[in-house]
C-alpha cells in the first residue's frame, strides 16, 4: 500500500513539472498561485529569542536576526572561545592511530588514483543506467592497471619501488 502512494506521489509531482514546463512563468493564475504557495512555505512564522521569547510579528523576526547575525559576526573569535584545545579535542571520541594519520597526509600514489578512477567509473555506469560489473571484474581489472602501472615502473633505472611486482604477487 505505501507503495502504491508513493508511486502516486511520484505521478502527481512528474505531471506537476509537465504542466510547469507547458505554462511556465507565463502571468496565468497557475504561476500566481504556485508562487504563493511557496512564499507561504518558505515563510517564517514565529521565532524564539536567546531568551526563549516567541517572536509573532514580522518586524520583530526581521529586527532579531539582524540584531543576532550583527552580535555573531562582530564577535572576536579568540576572545570567546573559553574552551581549550585539549578540551574540544576530549569532545570527539574517535582518534586515529599514527598510522592512519601517516597514511591520510601521505601523497596519493597512482596506484590509489588507479583505483578510485575504477570505482568512480563502475559508480557512473550503474548511475546512468549501464551495465554492472560484477565485483570480481572490477577487482580484477584495478589488479590488471595496477600490474601495467608497476611493470612500466620496471623500465625506469633505480626506481625505489623496483621490487614491487614481486610483492603485488605476494599479496594479491
Amino acid at each position: 500500500m505505501q507503495r502504491l502512494t508513493l508511486i502516486e506521489e511520484k505521478f502527481v509531482m512528474q505531471k506537476s513539472r509537465i504542466r510547469w514546463l507547458t505554462v511556465g512563468d507565463q502571468n496565468t493564475t497557475f504561476y500566481h498561485n504556485v508562487v504563493l504557495e511557496r512564499s507561504a512555505r518558505n515563510i517564517i512564522q514565529i521565532l524564539h529569542t536567546a531568551d526563549g521569547v516567541p517572536l509573532l510579528a514580522t518586524e520583530d523576526i526581521k529586527h532579531e536576526a539582524v540584531n543576532y547575525f550583527q552580535k555573531f559576526l562582530q564577535a572576536d573569535p579568540t576572545s570567546s572561545a573559553t574552551s581549550s584545545y585539549d578540551e574540544l579535542r576530549d569532545l570527539l571520541r574517535f582518534r586515529y592511530s599514527q598510522e592512519d594519520v601517516t597514511m591520510l597526509i601521505s601523497p596519493i600514489t597512482p596506484v590509489e588514483i588507479t583505483i578510485l578512477y575504477s570505482v568512480w567509473k563502475e559508480r557512473n555506469s550503474r548511475r546512468h543506467g549501464g551495465v554492472w560489473v560484477t565485483t570480481e571484474k572490477i577487482t580484477r581489472t584495478i589488479d590488471k592497471q595496477i600490474r601495467n602501472w608497476i611493470s612500466y615502473l620496471r623500465y625506469v633505472k633505480n626506481h625505489p619501488l623496483e621490487g614491487l611486482m614481486r610483492r603485488w604477487f605476494e599479496v594479491s
